[in-house]
């Protein structure tokens, strides 16, 4: 970060929201001390967002609207619990691949897979999971011995060519095509960066996963989602554009 480029903006007030880092509150505290600008930190994990948004709204005077916000929020996160409390032990068994080789996965436990890992049986166990979008880098053989019976592709990933690569085609996954791409607009809806986003992450995968336990209009909700949040009324045409690759065949 720019220190001088920040103070020339002439924020009243400079929000960090996001994990919690170690020597988050002493960086913070630098940063303050250095433009003489209030700065503050908002928590926002998944299940963290409707408390996030009340507290933006009381920092930004905009309470109303950020009740709005975690109303919706509350809703979707609450709906998805019950619904894996529907599914119990029996989740889908998926990997998360990401990397233009598809030689990435998001790892069980890592920040960016929270979805993922609320939703299904992220078998992506690995020692030290990386916490950045690129994920952790693992061999192509031991993404063969997982061998999920489910693929949830990056957008930037190796969605397009899996059916017909040699390799890729043996697994579980591609074969019985259960496999799926991520969308992505203006950002990745499982994560990357993981932010409020990754609620549409819930509206959507929840519903490729489970569909017999899910009875709401998935269109309605994203298309709610985002007016709500990046006040844009979707066309049908950017919908279909959006989640091109993001459902499975009929």
């Amino acid at each position: 970060m720019n220190v001088e480029q920040l103070a020339l903006c002439d924020p009243q007030v400079i929000i960090d929201m996001g994990e919690v880092k170690k020597g988050l509150a002493e960086d913070l505290d630098s940063l303050e001390m250095q433009t003489s600008i209030p700065a503050v930190f908002v928590r926002f994990a998944l299940e963290d967002a409707p408390q996030a948004y009340r507290r933006l709204g009381e920092l930004l005077g905009r309470e109303a609207q950020a009740q709005e916000l975690a109303d919706f929020c509350e809703r979707v996160y609450a709906r998805a619990e019950a619904i894996m409390e529907k599914v119990g032990d029996n989740r889908r068994q998926i990997l998360y691949i990401t990397g233009d080789k598809g030689h990435n996965v998001l790892a069980k436990g890592s920040y960016q897979a929270e979805v993922i890992d609320m939703l299904a049986d992220n078998l992506a166990v690995v020692n030290n999971p990386g916490s950045k979008g690129t994920g952790s880098e693992v061999s192509m053989e031991q993404i063969m011995l997982w061998d999920p019976e489910f693929i949830v592709f990056a957008p930037d990933s190796v969605y397009d060519v899996v059916k017909e690569d040699a390799t890729w085609s043996l697994m579980t996954a591609v074969a019985s095509d259960n496999y799926i791409r991520t969308p992505q607009g203006p950002h990745n809806w499982l994560g990357s960066p993981p932010a409020v986003q990754q609620y549409l992450g819930l509206i959507w995968l929840t519903h490729v996963l489970y569909p017999q336990y899910c009875d709401y209009d998935v269109k309605a909700d994203i298309l709610e989602f985002y007016r709500l949040i990046y006040h844009c009324e979707l066309t049908d045409a950017q919908y279909e554009t959006l989640t091109r690759g993001a459902f499975l065949n009929p």
